[in-house]
């Protein structure tokens, strides 16, 4: 997913042969992502890999979970 203002990212991402999907997600909905980035350094150029979910992060799927029934 890709998430971008930019119009001319948007359209070079699309003409390429491939099945792209954009969906837009609220920055404010966005904690969970926001935590994780958080949580590596970001200074490595290494692609970081979470095997299983912190327990922060759990804590807050959980609180995701419970908030979008009021979405």
């Amino acid at each position: 997913e890709v998430e971008s203002d930019n119009t001319l990212l948007v359209e070079l991402l699309l003409s390429d042969a491939g099945e792209i999907r954009i969906q837009h997600i609220l920055r404010s909905l966005n904690d969970i992502v926001d935590h994780m980035t958080k949580c590596v350094d970001t200074s490595s150029y290494l692609i970081c890999l979470f095997r299983s979910p912190s327990a922060s992060v759990m804590n807050l799927l959980g609180r995701d979970h419970n908030m979008s029934i009021y979405y």
